[in-house]
């Protein structure tokens, strides 16, 4: 299960970096997957 949510989130960052236009939404979606990346990592580190 965790496998697959991390593969769509690579998936939609890339989205995200190559798209064009970047805009306040794709900003915002950026940031919030950004940021659970982060919390994933350190979750990752405590183990």
């Amino acid at each position: 299960m965790d496998i697959q949510i991390i593969e769509q989130i690579k998936e939609k960052l890339q989205v995200v970096i190559n798209c064009l236009q970047i805009d306040d939404e794709i900003m915002w979606l950026k940031y919030h997957i950004e940021m659970f990346g982060k919390k994933l990592q350190a979750k990752k580190d405590k183990e």
